[in-house]
């Protein structure tokens, strides 16, 4: 699956905070020979020009299938929504492949990939790297201690194909919780989570600096 020229980073070039990790991360695509498309994302002071999704409740359940946790998605969980599903509509239009990552991505390896789909391509190093990124999100059941995943819109692959059937399964309402919840949903089907797990690259990693901050706001 060849996307080297159609890599698309989303990012708020109006945010210091986003502007600070994209000015980190771009020499290490620059290192590897990959050129960025940078994509202005969807945040809440622009999210009330776009009304194409509806938003059911986030939720998480524990391992007996309970809800432990509902509530509404902020606006910055819903903005980022948006903001992938805006390059999911991309893809499909221009019937490209496309690889999607967000501005907190470094690339630490070649982007080869052995087959066309929905491919995840971030993981931590070591547990360091967990512990200074996701242990914020330790009550979620594959982003938190459980599985220590990377959210797996940080770095993924579309195809034309996949991209279109997405956007039909969103509608005519969003699936509770965030857009991470959803390709993880996808990547499950007819799998397990051992062998999603075992079919992740590792070609990137995020970086957070925990003085900085980040720039979605969790409920």
């Amino acid at each position: 699956m060849n996307i080297d020229d159609n890599i698309y980073m989303i990012q708020n070039p109006k945010d210091k905070v986003s502007k600070h990790y994209t000015d980190l991360v771009l020499p290490s695509w620059d290192k590897f020979g990959y050129y960025i498309n940078m994509f202005d994302c969807v945040y809440p002071d622009t999210l009330h020009e776009y009304d194409y999704l509806k938003f059911n409740k986030y939720e998480i359940l524990n391992k007996y299938n309970k809800t432990i946790l509902s509530r509404d998605l902020t606006t910055g969980e819903k903005s980022g929504w948006y903001s992938h599903t805006l390059l999911w509509i991309k893809c499909a239009m221009e019937n490209k492949d496309i690889a999607i990552i967000e501005h907190d991505v470094e690339c630490i390896a070649p982007l080869e990939f052995e087959e066309r789909g929905l491919n995840i391509f971030c993981c931590y190093q070591n547990n360091d790297e967990w512990e200074n990124y996701a242990k914020r999100f330790s009550p979620h059941p594959h982003w938190g201690t459980q599985n220590k995943l990377v959210p797996f819109t940080h770095a993924y692959t579309l195809t034309p194909e996949i991209a279109t059937q997405m956007l039909n399964a969103i509608q005519p309402i969003c699936p509770n919780g965030f857009a991470d919840d959803f390709l993880l949903a996808w990547k499950l089907k007819n799998t397990s989570l051992d062998k999603v797990i075992n079919s992740m690259y590792n070609y990137t990693k995020p970086i957070f600096d925990k003085v900085i901050g980040g720039t979605m706001s969790h409920g």
